[in-house]
């Protein structure tokens, strides 16, 4: 089929579909078409870091291939022609007629309505099953998909458990597959998504990252509010961060965020009672309450911004981020208030790093010295997460490994008294008679067993510490890597 020419403007991804809607297309990847971009038009934007592949600028063709990513940016076109696949669809939903109780008897259930009771279903063991709000929800909705008439006609009497337990059962065959079944299955995955996982911008090949779908299921997690900043967003197909044109607006972020620290001065004293206390929900519904002590001119400001305003109304209510950006801008060229956050994300992870003047040896206590530093960032920046439903689990799995080192630890210790003396070793726990090693080899072998367990218990500390912290956003958008090379090297 022909590539399909389409102002760049337009949006080339399909929309994610609901679950109902999903079955109109009887294959896994649909639609499989390419589509191609030409010309699009110049525009003026501050950055493109945030823009799906069918609004990003145009660009005069390069030879040099990706040697046009150095290109310094401006208001010129940064592609002329774009080819992509589209997105992948999750597979159809394969009903798997287990039946559900009402009142203690079986019901038969459409495929459609059996789609839905399983995603409830699965989340038997969640606090979410258990919650008022959602599980009203979830009725209101799932009654639309039963009908007026269907025997069902409320939740309570509801028992999802033969849903639940064949759905644990299908998990623990998963769990039970050999590594090499386990290997097959994923570069069968990949393989289907290969070609999604392209973008073809003026010859070059470039990486595409949320070419997938979300498969249908229930809505959790954030609260729906209408933001007063920023307007709703459509879901779009950006191009991968390991991609030329996103590594040139990243760089050019963390470049603005490097001019930001010589235009900054942070000289706040602990004078009380000159505190603010911020406490509200963030990104995620993640609480933010810290208290914080600010100078006293700021004190005063905000003091007098909130004279006659109830707890309702808006405290900067004469000031929104498009006349922020604006002055701000007038100080800084490009700078907004986003460069705050990126600075002081970067700022924050290179005093961390520097703080340790010594390098360390060994490659995973390097690696645990820059988790923890991103760690302070990730706070900094209040990326929490709930703790991981399977996190006891991990950390038993650790133990455990702990444990069975410790073991050869003791039997090793045993070896090396014995060499010493120029006997033969002790048997192993199956019977078997094992080699002779010589008490070198054995110190050696003891070495790197003490390394193995140190490296387990600065893994089980490292899950402790950030069981509530998420960190790779952090890592992904906000830290300059050359800070990180630098460090390292």
């Amino acid at each position: 089929m022909a590539p399909l020419k389409a102002s760049p403007k337009s949006s080339t991804s399909s929309p994610v579909l609901s679950s109902d809607q999903s079955k109109q297309f009887p294959e896994q990847t649909r639609p499989s078409a390419s589509v191609e971009h030409f010309a699009p038009a110049v525009e003026n934007s501050d950055s493109d870091d945030d823009k799906p592949l069918s609004s990003r600028k145009g660009k005069e063709p390069d030879k040099a291939s990706k040697d046009h990513a150095s290109t310094k940016s401006d208001n010129k076109q940064k592609w002329t022609s774009l080819v992509h696949n589209g997105v992948i669809f999750p597979p159809p939903y394969e009903p798997h007629g287990v039946k559900m109780l009402y009142n203690g008897k079986q019901v038969d259930l459409t495929p459609e309505q059996e789609e839905v009771a399983t995603m409830f279903a699965m989340m038997t063991d969640t606090d979410y099953a258990r919650k008022k709000r959602f599980r009203d929800n979830f009725w209101m909705d799932w009654r639309k998909f039963l009908g007026e008439k269907h025997v069902i006609q409320e939740l309570d009497a509801c028992d999802f458990q033969p849903i639940y337990e064949w759905w644990c059962q299908e998990k623990e065959k998963k769990k039970q597959l050999s590594a090499e079944e386990k290997k097959a299955a994923k570069e069968e995955k990949s393989k289907q998504e290969e070609k999604y996982k392209w973008a073809v911008i003026d010859g070059v090949k470039e990486e595409v990252q949320s070419f997938r779908v979300e498969p249908p299921g229930l809505f959790r997690g954030r609260a729906c509010w209408d933001d007063p900043i920023f307007e709703e967003k459509t879901k779009n197909v950006m191009l991968g961060s390991s991609s030329s044109l996103r590594g040139q607006s990243d760089k050019e972020k963390y470049e603005k965020a490097r001019k930001l620290k010589d235009n900054i001065e942070q000289n706040v004293k602990a004078i009380a009672p000159n505190q603010l206390e911020f406490d509200f929900l963030g990104k995620d519904s993640i609480r933010y309450h810290q208290t914080h002590q600010v100078d006293l001119p700021v004190y005063n400001a905000i003091k007098q911004f909130q004279k006659g305003k109830s707890s309702s109304d808006k405290l900067f209510d004469q000031l929104d981020t498009t006349i922020l950006n604006a002055s701000l801008k007038e100080m800084m060229p490009g700078l907004t208030t986003k460069v705050f956050r990126t600075y002081n994300a970067s700022i924050t992870l290179d005093n961390m790093l520097n703080e340790k003047t010594k390098k360390e040896a060994d490659v995973s206590a390097r690696v645990a010295v820059y988790d923890n530093a991103n760690k302070k960032v990730a706070i900094l920046c209040n990326h929490q997460r709930a703790e991981s439903k399977t996190f006891g689990e991990q950390i038993s799995k650790l133990n455990k490994k702990i444990e069975d080192l410790k073991g050869v630890m003791k039997a090793l210790e045993t070896d090396l008294v014995r060499a010493r003396e120029g006997k033969s070793p002790l048997k192993d726990g199956d019977g078997k008679q094992k080699r002779n090693l010589t008490p070198e080899a054995l110190e050696k072998k003891m070495a790197q067993t003490t390394k193995n367990i140190e490296t387990i218990e600065r893994k089980i500390a490292d899950k402790e510490d950030k069981k509530n912290v998420a960190t790779e956003t952090s890592k992904t958008n906000y830290l300059d890597p050359r800070i990180t090379v630098a460090w390292y090297f």
